[in-house]
């Protein structure tokens, strides 16, 4: 089955599913390509074989499996391309290395899903010290002493908080029967 949409219309599904699906494209090359590789080059290559070939694409099937088969076959090219590189995987071992990749990036997308919804659910506090130290890769003493709690107390907010993102998570891929 292919697009039915056409002009602004179908351009505006592509970008949709691109923007919403660019992380899990990025962590594929990342995984599959060889070292030295130009990532976002091989990024923007792959959404551009993409777009051209998009009105092959299946609504009814998965867009992440479906670009990053494409990306897979750019990552090959690359790869033959820069063969004289002796440091660089043979083409059957990356074929192994991205088809099972491909088979995790779904669930990957899924348990990233999860963490956002789950992480909108928390108290606003809570969402704030996580982004503190997560996000920022802060010294917990500081933002112990920042918040007036001691580095043991804060520790163990962290660990309630990560408790609560756990359990949401696991419970919300159960009710889409991925856990």
């Amino acid at each position: 089955m292919s697009q039915s949409t056409d002009g602004p219309q179908r351009y505006e599904s592509f970008t949709a599913l691109l923007v919403k699906h660019q992380p899990d494209l990025r962590a594929f090359i990342v995984a599959v390509a060889p070292t030295g590789t130009d990532y976002d080059e091989m990024l923007q290559l792959a959404s551009l074989v993409a777009w051209r070939k998009f009105d092959q694409f299946d609504p009814a099937t998965s867009f992440v499996r479906w670009i990053c088969r494409i990306a897979k076959f750019e990552v090959l090219n690359d790869l033959r391309k820069r063969r004289r590189d002796r440091h660089l995987f043979n083409d059957e071992l990356l074929e192994l290395i991205a088809d099972e990749t491909i088979e995790e990036s779904e669930q990957l997308a899924m348990e990233r899903r999860a963490l956002e919804a789950c992480m909108n659910r928390l108290a606003k506090h809570d969402r704030e010290l996580l982004t503190r130290c997560y996000a920022a890769r802060a010294n917990l003493s500081e933002i112990a002493q920042s918040t007036g709690r001691s580095p043991n107390s804060l520790y163990k907010w962290l660990n309630r908080i990560r408790q609560i993102l756990l359990d949401c998570i696991v419970q919300n891929l159960a009710q889409e029967g991925c856990a």
